[in-house]
């Protein structure tokens, strides 16, 4: 299978074919990382379709030496977030939540498969920001350096703001045990 990269280049030298494997190579990291920061399928859908509109429009302006993947992320975050505002829905800023307890959330329940009601509600109270940082690092197990990568951030950003969101979700979580 071709990288990336080749796939652009195929598609800039006028294969066609070439955009669509893109798109199917991406489409599921990038409908379940917007859905991850939503909570909402329907959401997750019409935003994911725009991110890649967007993509498909900015495509010639890919800066090639960069990585693929981190550029499209950027694109889905920024239009879920653009989304969002629009619709009035809640964006929460976790920089104003004085947390006092940063203890870690017990492994066992980022790791269920199943999320309970209780952690999808506690997660929606998260900020896009915070809510993408807790995805990829318990659902998609990337470590923070990757994450950091795909989406452009600086690594102690991240870390600090995956402690906060679990310092909260901690809270949430045993508030009602």
């Amino acid at each position: 299978m071709k990288t990336d990269l080749e796939l652009i280049q195929c598609y800039q030298a006028g294969d066609d074919r070439a955009l669509e494997l893109l798109v199917k190579k991406n489409l599921s990291p990038v409908y379940h990382f917007v859905l991850r920061m939503t909570g909402s399928p329907s959401d997750a859908e019409e935003i994911a379709q725009d991110a890649f509109v967007k993509m498909w429009k900015n495509l010639g302006r890919f800066d090639h030496s960069k990585k693929f993947s981190t550029w499209l992320f950027q694109i889905a975050k920024n239009t879920a977030l653009d989304y969002m505002r629009k619709r009035h829905l809640p964006i929460i800023d976790d920089a104003q939540n004085d947390v006092p307890d940063a203890r870690p959330l017990p492994q066992t329940v980022l790791d269920q498969s199943e999320l309970s009601p209780q952690l999808m509600a506690a997660l929606a109270t998260l900020s896009p920001d915070a809510r993408t940082v807790v995805s990829l690092r318990h659902y998609d197990e990337l470590t923070f350096r990757e994450i950091s990568e795909k989406l452009g951030e600086p690594l102690h950003t991240l870390k600090s703001r995956y402690r906060r969101a679990l310092s909260r979700l901690k809270i949430l979580l045993t508030k009602d045990f």
